[in-house]
C-alpha cells in the first residue's frame, strides 16, 4: 500500500511542479470544460488559478494521508522473520473477528445471520484458494489450514457488543494491544509459524475494512510481525462486498508488503 501511495504522491508532485513552472512562464493552459466559453481573459486566468489550486490540494491530501498511514506502528522481528523465510510451510489460522467493531449502518442484522457471515468470510479463503491466495502472498508452497481456534472464538461473539454508530478511537488498536492478545491466546502448533488476520473494524460510513496481519511463532506465541492495513470493499451482496477487503489485502501483501518485509530483513542484517 505504501508503495502505491509513494508512486501516486511522486506523480502528483511531478504534475504540480510542471504546472507551477508553466504558470510562472504564463504557459499553463488547462483545457476548459467542453462547451465552456470564457467571456474575458481575466475569467480564464481565474480558471487557471483554480485548476492549479485543485492540483495543489490533491497533492497535499496525498501527503497528509501518507503521513497518517506511515505514523502507524508496525511490529517486526527481523530475526524471526528471516527464520520464517527458510521454512516451506505455514498454518493459516483464519480471520479473527473477536475484537472487531462494525457500524450499525450495514450490519444491523440478527445475531445468527451476522455470525453466519463471519463464517462465510472465513470460508471464502478456504473455498477459493486461487483468488484468496495465501501461498503466493506469503511465498509458502505448503499451506496447512486450521480454523478451529478462530471458529471457536467467532462463535462466542455477542453481536450487540460489536455494533456502534461510528468507529471511534476506542476501536483502534495498537501493535502492543495485538501482541498482548496473541501472547494470551492458545493457538494450534501444527507448523512452526502461523498466520492470522485480526479484523479491527468494518466501517460502512468510510467504506473501509481495517485488518491486522499477524505472523506468529507458534511454539512460544511470539509475534513475528503485525501490521495494520485498510482496504476498500466492493461487489454485490454483503458477503462478496466485504470479502473484497481480504482479496485486496492478499494482493497488497503479494505485490508490495512482502517484498518490503524481505527488505527489512536485509537492512537489519
Amino acid at each position: 500500500m505504501l508503495n502505491c501511495l509513494f508512486v501516486e504522491l511522486r506523480e502528483g508532485v511531478k504534475t504540480l511542479r510542471h504546472a507551477l513552472r508553466a504558470f510562472v512562464k504564463t504557459e499553463f493552459n488547462p483545457t476548459p470544460p467542453r462547451l465552456h466559453v470564457f467571456t474575458s481573459p481575466r475569467l480564464y486566468e481565474i480558471y487557471k488559478i483554480g485548476t492549479l489550486a485543485h492540483l495543489l490540494i490533491g497533492t497535499l491530501k496525498k501527503c497528509v494521508f501518507l503521513h497518517f498511514v506511515n505514523s502507524w506502528k508496525v511490529y517486526f522481528d527481523a530475526e524471526l522473520f528471516a527464520d520464517f523465510l527458510t521454512h516451506r510451510e505455514v498454518t493459516w489460522l483464519g480471520v479473527d473477528f473477536s475484537k472487531a467493531k462494525f457500524t450499525r449502518s450495514g450490519f444491523q442484522l440478527p445475531q445468527e445471520v451476522l455470525l453466519r457471515y463471519l463464517n462465510d468470510w472465513n470460508m471464502l479463503i478456504i473455498s477459493d484458494q486461487k483468488k484468496y491466495d495465501v501461498r503466493m502472498s506469503f511465498r509458502k508452497p505448503i499451506m496447512q489450514y486450521d480454523l478451529s481456534w478462530v471458529t471457536k472464538r467467532n462463535k462466542t461473539l455477542k453481536i450487540n457488543n460489536m455494533l456502534s454508530e461510528f468507529i471511534t478511537i476506542d476501536a483502534v488498536y495498537s501493535d502492543e494491544a495485538v501482541i498482548d492478545y496473541i501472547q494470551k491466546s492458545n493457538f494450534p502448533k501444527t507448523t512452526p509459524y502461523a498466520l492470522l488476520f485480526m479484523v479491527e473494524s468494518f466501517d460502512e460510513h468510510t467504506k473501509l475494512g481495517t485488518v491486522w496481519v499477524v505472523l506468529i511463532h507458534a511454539e512460544d506465541h511470539k509475534v513475528v510481525l503485525c501490521e495494520k492495513f485498510m482496504k476498500s470493499p466492493s461487489g454485490f451482496g454483503l458477503r462478496n462486498y466485504w470479502g473484497r477487503v481480504f482479496y485486496n489485502l492478499f494482493f497488497d501483501i503479494q505485490k508490495y508488503a512482502f517484498p518490503r518485509w524481505e527488505n527489512l530483513v536485509k537492512v537489519e542484517s
